[in-house]
């Protein structure tokens, strides 16, 4: 996940992750700096709920 205002890390960074790690989901959140987790926490509870259930076996 990475805020699309982030001023300390590059959405190269988190793309190159993904480019090597095939299960990688990718969240790239407008109006978010370099605390997701204060800047959009619906987002990321949404995306994480999404994230846990796609990847948690039954």
């Amino acid at each position: 996940m990475q805020g699309l205002d982030d001023e300390y890390g590059t959405l190269e960074q988190i793309r190159g992750i993904a480019r090597r790690v095939p299960q990688t989901e990718l969240l790239e959140l407008p109006d978010c700096g370099h605390s997701p987790h204060k800047d959009q926490p619906q987002a990321l509870i949404e995306a994480a709920t999404r994230f846990i259930k796609a990847n948690t076996r039954s």
